[in-house]
């Protein structure tokens, strides 16, 4: 696959990417076969750059393949996203069996209504069609987002609402070139400024739906906004930052920090926790920050962890609704010598101390 300039296309040239119009509305779709006809329409458009792979002796389309939009089609994405929630790995739920359940029942019937409408599904396949990586982390962003919007007692209508603008806020990514959303290296300032610019541009897509709630499209332009006003593209803060966008950004936030952590050695998923924590009435409302800690386990029973005045314990129990602050059973002291008679700590009630890290053996 390689980046091509239009003029120097040729009759044969396959594209490796759909190229989508400035509203989101396919041009021409992924595995098209370039003709003399569709080059001179590209070059009509104004359009610069597509991506190829060039198959010697294929053979031409009369016509381009549309976005698939039938029932296998829907069924695939279906599974797609319901095989990720059953294996979401993202955090360990703090659920109970019964709660589980109940949010996997109300998730399942969002997305079955999101997929039932052909223009969101269709977004949804661009998505994929451009990034594998982005349709998984938006995916991701879905379930937690409706975690949240499970515990905040949304009904089945904000739950579909706030299910659109979770699997389709970064929707504007597509609109980019892959050279500056592949995350590879440092970006010049005129490219930062091209990739923030994926916020308005996802937004005008989702407006450009029929019947599409503006709460829904707020998510693709406001999700890097930040409470404190530190975001973009507006700089909004306090009470102006929509819920729905909130959630999204926060989900977004957080599933992008863990993906670093699990990257890099040097990076704990439980600083994530604790960053995430931190977060609360600077980056997003912390009642909503309080209720999606609630729902993460960051440290299961009988894990050992290394406490910020050097001691080491091991979770016992949660006392509290704070779950990233178990009650620690202290085996260490400081210097590392076990404790003869050990005593317990209930770090919601320290808040003096933090957890380090958890450490790989007692």
């Amino acid at each position: 696959m390689r980046e091509a300039d239009v003029t120097n296309l040729k009759e044969g040239d396959l594209l490796a990417k759909p190229i989508l119009a400035d509203n989101g509305t396919m041009i021409l779709g992924k595995g098209t076969v370039m003709t003399e006809l569709y080059i001179k329409r590209l070059i009509q458009r104004k359009i610069r750059n597509v991506w190829i792979e060039h198959r010697e002796g294929q053979a031409q389309q009369s016509e381009p393949p549309l976005i698939p939009d039938n029932k296998p089609s829907r069924t695939l994405l279906f599974n797609q996203i319901i095989d990720r929630l059953d294996n979401h790995s993202l955090c360990g739920h703090a659920f109970s069996g019964e709660t589980e359940q109940r949010h996997k029942r109300l998730y399942r019937n969002s997305v079955n209504d999101f997929l039932s409408q052909s223009e969101t599904t269709s977004l949804l396949v661009q998505l994929q069609a451009y990034d594998q990586t982005l349709y998984e982390h938006a995916i991701d962003v879905s379930i937690l987002s409706t975690i949240i919007g499970m515990e905040c007692g949304y009904d089945a209508e904000r739950m579909l609402e706030l299910t659109i603008g979770s699997l389709l806020f970064d929707i504007g990514m597509t609109q980019l070139p892959a050279a500056i959303t592949a995350g590879e290296r440092n970006l010049t300032a005129r490219e930062q400024e091209q990739l923030e610019s994926h916020t308005a541009l996802g937004f005008r897509m989702l407006l450009d739906i029929q019947g599409m709630p503006a709460p829904s499209a707020q998510c693709a332009l406001l999700h890097h906004e930040r409470y404190d006003g530190s975001g973009y593209p507006l700089r909004i803060k306090g009470s102006v930052f929509p819920e729905y966008a909130q959630i999204v950004a926060l989900s977004d936030l957080y599933g992008r920090l863990l993906a670093k952590a699990k990257r890099q050695s040097n990076c704990k998923t439980d600083d994530v926790i604790e960053f995430m924590f931190a977060s609360g009435n600077h980056y997003f409302n912390a009642d909503l920050v309080k209720i999606f800690l609630k729902q993460i386990t960051a440290y299961p029973l009988l894990s050992v962890l290394k406490l910020s005045n050097g001691q080491t314990g091991i979770v016992k129990s949660y006392n509290s609704a704070i779950i990233h602050r178990p009650v620690v059973q202290i085996i260490r002291d400081a210097e590392g010598n076990h404790l003869n008679a050990p005593y317990e700590i209930d770090l919601a009630l320290s808040r003096n101390l933090t957890v380090l890290h958890a450490a790989s053996h007692s």
